[in-house]
């Protein structure tokens, strides 16, 4: 579940202009979510993949007073994957985040499909 979180937490640092994919943020202080954001981006997340029927354009604030950061996941609607003839049933959510000191979000959208043991794997 962590490697999830760390997963969509790289791709909020990298989302935003091209410029800003090649070198998103260069220096010591580079801002990263903490795990206590992760757990917060967690928590917005999860109801979306643990809702049997989500309601499309549905979203979850949250907001950390700790470290600053701010941000929302949205539920975008439904989606599928077919892989090796296998058709697995996804949900696309976008996640936006603030940290402190910038006033742009930063937002990504994943598809997370879900596997036949009952888990959510982003595709």
């Amino acid at each position: 579940m962590k490697f999830r979180f760390a997963l969509v937490a790289v791709f909020l640092l990298l989302a935003g202009s091209a410029q800003a994919q090649i070198n998103p943020y260069k220096g010591k202080n580079v801002p990263r979510l903490a795990s206590s954001d992760l757990t917060l981006l967690g928590q917005a997340e999860q109801k979306f993949l643990g809702d049997t029927a989500p309601t499309k354009g549905a979203s979850e604030n949250w907001t950390n007073a700790a470290t600053g950061a701010v941000g929302s996941v949205a539920y975008v609607g439904p989606t599928s994957r077919t892989v090796a003839t296998v058709k697995y049933t996804c949900r696309r959510l976008r996640y936006e985040v603030t940290l402190k000191g910038r006033t742009k979000p930063r937002s990504t959208r994943v598809a997370w499909c879900h596997m036949p043991d009952g888990s959510w794997k982003a595709n």
